[in-house]
């Protein structure tokens, strides 16, 4: 068996271990087999793949003949070399892409499409992701080439940016820190950072983050690309709430008020209970007197008795 080259070939025909030359040692007729089994004569050497049969004449030193039956078989296509119309990496713009194939070259030869081998396979496409087209050898040529293009995301952007709501004043209830922003290719998406430089990693969502407390919050902001768009960086901007000065001033007020109505208190209270214990004692005093009178009147008295007895 012989393997398709694009050249004509000859069997090489030996008798032991020699070599036998065409037209000096054997003359031969080819013939080829057409598609009813049958053989017809050729007029040339083969060069198509088929099957053949060689009638050998011998001549010089050889005489008689001899007949041979052989085979030229595709010629594989495996190590050919493909081009593709460039570029073959594509961004996503939502419009259908094509590519075809440009040349298939094997060994220096260009081959011929539609008769050397077919394509097949995704020649369009309009998502991002990775295409396939397929290069089947056919006639003098076998075997499969999968060659690849691709469709990149495109870049998802930013056309609005959020902007920290001014003059926010804490009340106690929860406030929206930013406007909405906007994007194109993508979704936006919100979280509270912990500084302005490092992004978090978890706390995203669509809604517009809030704060309650006075102080600066770092909002951090990206948009998240939809399919067949890549995410944008994430960004900072800052937003404040800050103090409420009116309800200070009040807290401050009701809480010196308050102050000053419990230190009345106290010193109302203290001083009751000052005047409670001299009177306390005042009458403990008095009590001390007249129970010593009492006991010097009853003592004299009893002196008394005394005496008269006597």
């Amino acid at each position: 068996t012989l393997t398709y080259n694009g050249k004509a070939q000859d069997p090489e025909v030996k008798v032991g271990s020699r070599t036998l030359s065409q037209n000096t040692d054997y003359t031969v007729i080819y013939s080829v087999m057409n598609g009813s089994g049958n053989y017809s004569v050729l007029g040339s050497t083969p060069i198509n793949t088929g099957n053949y049969r060689a009638e050998l004449t011998f001549m010089g030193c050889y005489d008689g003949v001899a007949t041979k039956e052989f085979t030229i078989a595709p010629c594989s296509i495996a190590g050919a070399i493909v081009a593709l119309d460039e570029p073959t990496s594509l961004v996503y713009d939502g419009s259908e892409k094509t590519v075809s194939v440009s040349s298939v070259t094997l060994n220096d030869n260009i081959l011929n499409m539609n008769v050397d081998y077919a394509v097949t396979g995704q020649l369009t496409g309009t998502n991002e992701g990775t295409y396939t087209v397929i290069i089947t050898g056919k006639g003098n040529y076998t075997g499969t080439i999968y060659k690849t293009w691709t469709i990149t995301k495109a870049n998802a952007s930013i056309t609005s940016t959020p902007a920290p709501i001014a003059n926010l004043i804490a009340n106690g209830q929860a406030q929206t820190l930013v406007t909405a922003g906007s994007a194109n290719g993508g979704t936006m998406q919100y979280a509270i950072g912990t500084n302005a430089t490092t992004a978090p990693s978890s706390g995203w969502d669509t809604e517009l983050p809030t704060g309650t407390n006075v102080g600066t919050y770092y909002v951090w902001y990206k948009a998240v690309g939809k399919p067949n768009y890549n995410d944008t960086a994430s960004f900072c901007v800052q937003a404040s709430i800050a103090v409420n000065q009116e309800e200070e001033d009040r807290k401050a007020a009701e809480a010196k008020a308050a102050a000053e109505k419990a230190a009345a208190e106290k010193a109302a209270a203290e001083k009751a209970a000052a005047e409670k214990a001299a009177a306390e004692k005042a009458a403990a005093e008095k009590a001390a007197a007249e129970k010593a009178v009492a006991d010097k009147t009853a003592a004299g008295t009893v002196t008394t008795y005394l005496r008269s007895l006597s």
